[in-house]
């Protein structure tokens, strides 16, 4: 019994050895990665990264200039189509999702910017406050080893893997273009006396929205007055407080164009306030759930949708591609400018005829992403 005992005893020990020796060594390989500088540390972090199913991990953040409702939903699509191509193919897993609220102020930006590096994340979406002043976090990134997707476009810089217009400001612009040009041509004897609500004066990469106003005023003579503009900096009391003062001189407003739909029920308030919605179309856009609600409810008469899904799986396909190193191959993907606009559009206008169908399909997506808060 004792000799039984003995070499139960021994078969136990030569197998503890050989686990301890076959464990990674967790806090050494740990120890190493911070002992690095700034440019080899995320690289040997990527390469340390390992999976059950021999994948390569790919931490994931979400740097924005703001997570409001808009935002937080792309986030959360984003999220959403990379989980699914997790489970189509073998050589990556997007993991960690993390959102960085910068609101608003791009020294947040910065801030933030600097903490996922840090943190040790591979991959980060960026919706950047102001398109120059990003510019010095993405070089720190870069040379981090960080590959960084600018999901609103910056100026042509070697600092970004990608510039991905999946909703391009070009698109948004077109479909409300389009939209307003159609109705003046069915309404012979409209005119439209019009006031501009722009974004941020830093987001110079999102002005189409309303510029395609002024090139319609040129293409249409005599259809399209622009009374005034201003900035709403994408917020409700912002653009709310702005159209209060525009009222006060221009009472012959009936046409308000705004680059969101936080920035249309600001507009809408103050209309609403004065007893002048009635007289005073509102056109918004990105179309969730709150500018869906108030198409329905009557009070906003248009907005420019983005299509989330397709937006989030074209963005997914990338981030695959972006580590099979054929990224570079993708129809829409321009070498030069590093720019990469799918040719599938993923903007539509939402009006009161499809905006019940719309607020199924969000309702859909909402019930799926409530696990993730």
């Amino acid at each position: 019994m004792k000799k039984l005992l003995l070499i139960v005893l021994t078969v136990i020990m030569v197998l503890s050895v050989v686990a301890c020796s076959a464990a990674p060594a967790t806090e050494s390989s740990a120890a190493s990665v911070e002992s690095t500088d700034d440019s080899t540390a995320n690289a040997e972090a990527e390469a340390t990264q390992k999976e059950s199913g021999g994948k390569q991990q790919i931490k994931v953040a979400f740097v924005f200039d703001i997570l409001d409702v808009n935002q937080q939903d792309h986030v959360d699509h984003i999220r959403y189509q990379l989980e699914l191509i997790n489970d189509e193919q073998d050589e990556v897993e997007f993991t960690d999702f993390t959102g960085y609220n910068c609101n608003m102020v791009n020294e947040e930006f910065l801030t933030n910017m600097e903490t996922a590096v840090t943190a040790g994340y591979n991959l980060i979406f960026t919706m950047p406050v102001d398109s120059e002043g990003c510019i010095p976090a993405y070089q720190n990134a870069t040379a981090a080893g960080v590959k960084v997707v600018d999901l609103r476009g910056v100026p042509t810089t070697d600092e970004v893997a990608v510039m991905y217009q999946g909703i391009g400001e070009d698109q948004i612009g077109a479909c409300t273009k389009e939209y307003v040009k159609n109705m003046l041509e069915e309404n012979p004897d409209l005119v439209l006396n019009t006031c501009l609500v722009y974004p941020t004066a830093g987001h110079t990469g999102s002005f189409i929205r309303l510029d395609v106003m002024k090139e319609l005023a040129e293409e249409m003579p005599g259809r399209i007055n622009i009374l005034v503009e201003g900035y709403g900096n994408w917020r409700t009391e912002d653009t709310q407080k702005l159209v209060e003062d525009w009222i006060q001189t221009y009472q012959d407003i009936n046409f308000v164009l705004c680059a969101n739909d936080e920035e249309a029920l600001g507009a809408i308030n103050a209309l609403e306030a004065a007893n002048m919605k009635e007289d005073v179309m509102v056109l918004g856009g990105n179309g969730a759930m709150q500018g869906t609600d108030l198409i329905i409810e009557g009070r906003l008469d248009a907005t420019a949708a983005q299509d989330k899904p397709v937006f989030a799986r074209n963005l997914a396909e990338l981030a695959v591609k972006l580590y099979d190193g054929t990224y570079t191959e993708l129809a829409g993907y321009d070498d030069t400018t590093k720019v990469y606009l799918p040719e599938i559009s993923a903007v539509y206008m939402l009006t009161p005829d499809n905006a019940e169908q719309r607020k199924e399909d969000l309702q859909f997506y909402e019930d799926t992403f409530a696990a993730y808060h």
